[in-house]
């Protein structure tokens, strides 16, 4: 991911540079366009991997997972809402089963 996505992708910015010649040959508006694109997806590409890296990095230095939080660090859910209930035999309704 970080090769492709990060370095590849964002390295390619060199080379728009170095043919901005061909590039402002086009329409104004496909300048544009292009270059919003582009740079949209740059950022985006970047983002997502801080994310990821960031959550790789919980993962592997054993943080928790057992809870989400946000932004300012208040989980969204506590271990209680995370984890499944527990399905006890009196907690089931006992129907008779037809004979067949």
């Amino acid at each position: 991911f970080f090769l492709f996505r990060v370095l590849l992708y964002t390295g390619q910015t060199f080379r728009l540079v170095a043919m901005r010649k061909e590039l402002l040959g086009l329409p104004v508006f496909n300048i544009i366009t292009f270059l919003v694109c582009y740079f949209a997806g740059v950022i985006l590409q970047n983002f997502w991997f801080f994310k990821i890296a960031k959550g790789a990095m919980k993962a592997l230095s054993g943080g928790s997972s057992a809870s989400v939080a946000d932004a300012s660090g208040k989980p969204l859910l506590t271990k209680e809402e995370v984890e499944p209930p527990t399905l006890q035999a009196e907690d089931v309704e006992k129907t008779p089963l037809a004979d067949g």
